[in-house]
Formats: structure tokens, C-alpha cells, sequence
């Protein structure tokens, strides 16, 4: 050790009839505390971690793995080595050899019989050793394919997830951007974008069995008096409400929709006018005994009832049109009650009688007359009541100017005394 350059020196003690077991010896220089050299220290040291860690990773992936020194002699082996104890010995890797042990590290593939095999080698330096990796092609093949229909069964079971999450969400988003299009938000009923395209179907399949259909239309009476007096929140209830009372009138096949602020329409299939008149009587009994129940008081509501009976070969405008004039001269028959005192307006039995109960097919009833009876004496009372009012308005005038003149000419009879 004292003619060695470097501080410390690694000796291997081979056992040449069991190549799986070797000791390795560290020499290290020991010096004083001056500097000078006054002798060597060694360990000993088993290396059975290095032949465990080699049959593991033969173990786990099928490769040959052993140690060469310079010459290419074979110095440590796994228990499974049963190969040629020189690098030169092994078929194929002659023409090999003398690139293999000159060069820090080498990689190749090389012929054996009828199997291809890799080869990478690599110096490690503090052993003067060269790491020896052998792979069969096939067994390297098959870890690969192994490792890429893994990869692939991942990848694929990733992809369906993401795929279902995906479906799944623009599903939900799909949904809900239907509803918004299809759906009256406030009431729940379908919207007057969707009747065009539920007509049509019942249209068909009305008249592919012959049968007849119609549409009635419903009209709030006052419902403007409801907002400005109780809050465009209590309408809401009110629409609400009536929306729910509908839908307990009306039968399965109905479809209800809203069709505007207050109104809203009833597509009835297999319904004649006269069916429609009497499903527009029990929607307006039905309607008389919805209330809404609020702070301010009890709100109860009428409705008038436009109906019409679809005729071959007119189109949907020109139906909702008739039904629509039928509304109007329902609407006519309780344009008086405008004049009547709030607290009239919300329970009716009369008016509703006129309007709805004939569904707007007819504007000619008793309770109609009674109506025009009521509306002509009540404007004659209230001329009566304003003529009254001026008479007197126009005496107290005339009286307070006469008061005024006399008070003027006693001051000027004062001011001539005087």
C-alpha cells in the first residue's frame, strides 16, 4: 500500500468454485497527524445484497445478469447462470469481445442459434468490472406487449371515464337547455315555442284516426289589477296556482301551454267544439276555487275561455286566430265589471257565467244582458251623482262670490265716511 498512488484500494477475493459468492477487501492508507504514512486499515466486506439484488431483477424481468473483470472472465453470477464462464466462449459475442472490453459501454444485439438476443454491458470503475445485461428477444417482446396492452387497458379505461363523465355532463346540460327552450320557467307548463312542434304531431295523428281537435284559450280577467295591488310576486303565485289547478282539469292527452303573460292555451285532442265548450265550464269552475292566501288578503281569480275546433286545411294561425276572437267577445261580456268596486272584481259568479261558462263560442246569454242591464243603470246613477256634485260645486261658488262683493262694497262705504 505504500507505493499505491491513491489513498485506498479495492481487492476482490474470488471463490473460484462458487462464482455467487465473493468478498471484497477496502485497503485504506493511515496517516499520522503530521502526515505521514504509518499503515493500512481493511474491511472485508460479504457481497450477498449484490447477488440478491441480481436474482431479483432476473427474477422480475427475465434478463441474465453477471459480472465480467477486463478479460472478460466471468466473476459473479446469479444461481442461475449456467452459461460459458468467458465472454469469448459465448456464440455470437466473439467477433464481439474486443469491443465489448475496451469501450465504458457497449450495446448490441447478437445471433444464437436461432434466437436473437440484446446485449448492454457497462464499466463500473471501483470494481474494475464490467455489469452484464443478456435479454432473449422473445422473452423482451413479450414483457413489452405485455406492458403495452397494459398501458392500453389503462388508457382505454381512462378514455371510457372521461367519456361517461363527459356524456353524462353535456347530458345534464342538454337537459337543461331543453327545459329552458321547452319549458315555462315560472309555471312548469310548455311554452309557445313548443307548440308548433306538438300541433303538428297532433294534427297528424288526429287526422290519420279521424278524430277532431281543438284549442281553447285562457284569459286571467284583471289580472293587471293583482300586480298592481298585491306585487308582481303574488301574480306569480296566482299563475302558479292556476297553472296546478289546470293540470287537474285537464285530461292526460291535453297539453297546456303558456302562451303569454296571462294566457294560456289548452291543445286538446279528440275534442269537438262541444266538448271543448264543456272542458272550458269545468276549467272555469275549477279555476273559481283556486285562492291564493297572502298577508294583504285572499286573491281568487276568474278566466275567459276562447275555444275553436280545428277545420281541414287551415293551419295553426289561423285556428288560434277564431279561438282568439272566440276570447274576445268572452272578454266582452265583463268589460263593465272595470267600473265596479274593487272588491267585486274577484269574486264573480255572473260575469264568469257569461264569459266562460260559453267558452267564448257564444257572446249571447242571459247573464250577458244582465251585464249591459247592470252597467247602463250604474253609468246613469253615476251622472246623476257628478251633475248633482257640480250643482252644488257651482252654488257654493256663486254664494262665496256674493259674500266677497258685499265684503267689497262695505269697505268702500267705509273709506267714503271716512
Amino acid at each position: 500500500m505504500a507505493n499505491v498512488v491513491e489513498d485506498y484500494l479495492i481487492n476482490i477475493d474470488r471463490d473460484t468454485a462458487d462464482l455467487t459468492s465473493m468478498t471484497v477487501f477496502i485497503n485504506h492508507k493511515v496517516y499520522d497527524y503530521i502526515g505521514h504514512y504509518i499503515g493500512t486499515i481493511g474491511v472485508g466486506l460479504g457481497v450477498r445484497s449484490v447477488q440478491q439484488l441480481i436474482e431479483t431483477y432476473q427474477q422480475r424481468y427475465g434478463r441474465t445478469i453477471f459480472f465480467t473483470d477486463r478479460q472478460g472472465i466471468v466473476t459473479l453470477v446469479g444461481s442461475k447462470f449456467d452459461g460459458p464462464h468467458n465472454l469469448r466462449e459465448i456464440d455470437g459475442l466473439k467477433a464481439h469481445t474486443t469491443q465489448i472490453l475496451t469501450s465504458p459501454s457497449t450495446s448490441l444485439t447478437f445471433e444464437q442459434g436461432n434466437r436473437t438476443y440484446y446485449f448492454n454491458s457497462r464499466l463500473v470503475e471501483d470494481f474494475d468490472w464490467y455489469l452484464i445485461v443478456l435479454e432473449n428477444e422473445t422473452v423482451g417482446e413479450a414483457r413489452i406487449q405485455k406492458t403495452l396492452l397494459i398501458n392500453i387497458a389503462i388508457s382505454f379505461g381512462i378514455t371510457v371515464i372521461v367519456l361517461v363523465i363527459a356524456w353524462m355532463t353535456l347530458g345534464n346540460d342538454q337537459r337543461k337547455l331543453e327545459a329552458m327552450a321547452t319549458t315555462d320557467k315560472l309555471t312548469g307548463v310548455a311554452n309557445r315555442q313548443m307548440f308548433d312542434f306538438l300541433f303538428n304531431q297532433a294534427e297528424q295523428a288526429n287526422r290519420r284516426r279521424n278524430m277532431p281537435l281543438s284549442v281553447l284559450i285562457l284569459d286571467i280577467d284583471h289580472f293587471k289589477y293583482v300586480n298592481d295591488t298585491y306585487g308582481h310576486q303574488a301574480g306569480d303565485q296566482v299563475l302558479q296556482n292556476l297553472a296546478t289547478g289546470l293540470g287537474d282539469v285537464i285530461r292526460g292527452e291535453d297539453i297546456l301551454f303558456r302562451w303569454g303573460g296571462e294566457e294560456f292555451l289548452v291543445l286538446s285532442s279528440d275534442c269537438d267544439a262541444q266538448q271543448a265548450a264543456q272542458l272550458g265550464e269545468r276549467i272555469r269552475a275549477r279555476i273559481e276555487t283556486l285562492a291564493v292566501y297572502r298577508g294583504e288578503g285572499t286573491i281568487q281569480v276568474t278566466v275567459s275561455v276562447g275555444a275553436a275546433q280545428f277545420q281541414p286545411g287551415e293551419n295553426a294561425d289561423a285556428l288560434i286566430s277564431r279561438a282568439d276572437r272566440a276570447l274576445y267577445r268572452a272578454k266582452r261580456t265583463v268589460v263593465t265589471e272595470l267600473r265596479w268596486p274593487v272588491k267585486d272584481l274577484f269574486s264573480r259568479t255572473d260575469a264568469a257565467d257569461s264569459s266562460a261558462a260559453k267558452t267564448g263560442l257564444s257572446d249571447k246569454s242571459p247573464g250577458g244582458l244582465f251585464l249591459c242591464l247592470k252597467f247602463f243603470f250604474s253609468l246613469i246613477l253615476f251622472i246623476l251623482i257628478q251633475r248633482q256634485s257640480t250643482r252644488k260645486a257651482l252654488s257654493d261658488r256663486t254664494e262665496k262670490k256674493s259674500t266677497h262683493m258685499k265684503t267689497v262694497a262695505a269697505l268702500r262705504t267705509a273709506d267714503q265716511c271716512h
